[in-house]
């Protein structure tokens, strides 16, 4: 009675080698049968391709605010900049992002928040210091580039917030 309740054996291969490209799904594949299949996002490609650097950066203040790491030792600068170059970049910006930290203020509101009126102001103060760390990043990122020719500083902000630091020439291609 019990060997009924077992699910059949399947049956024994022939061929037991066969590709795993042979049981992709066509429609996820590009081109015809017999063609290479290669990804389509090339994008995703060009970008491993071009050498950046990605500037490490760490919480503060309860995680309300960010603060990006000035000692570039275990850093791997790609050849792109020295480690003080990249220590006195990130240090400037550091100190420029000083005027729109959360304040005393800010995490007693956040604290008071049980009471859910509290959270209005601190979420008016919220959007209000967001918005200047914005335009104080867009600032020091037009700076950088203006002082180094020679690269690119770019921050993203999707999918999350990035500072990225390219070489100029890997760019105009």
């Amino acid at each position: 009675m019990s060997d009924n309740l077992l699910p059949p054996t399947p049956p024994a291969v022939s061929n037991p080698q066969f590709l795993a490209q042979d049981l992709m799904i066509p429609s996820l594949t590009m081109g015809k049968p017999g063609q290479s299949r290669q990804p389509v996002n090339n994008k995703a490609e060009a970008r491993t391709t071009i050498a950046s650097l990605e500037c490490p950066q760490y919480a503060v203040n309860m995680a309300m605010d960010f603060k990006f790491e000035e000692d570039g030792f275990n850093i791997d600068m790609h050849g792109l900049m020295g480690k003080g170059e990249f220590g006195v970049a990130m240090r400037n910006i550091n100190v420029a992002l000083q005027d729109c930290r959360a304040t005393g203020v800010d995490r007693a509101l956040l604290f008071a928040g049980a009471g859910m009126l509290p959270l209005i102001p601190w979420a008016m103060r919220d959007k209000k210091r967001k918005k200047r760390r914005k335009d104080i990043m867009m600032e020091q990122v037009k700076r950088f580039n203006a002082s180094n020719p020679e690269l690119f500083m770019r921050w993203e902000t999707r999918p999350e917030k990035r500072l990225f630091i390219y070489r100029s020439s890997d760019i105009e291609e």
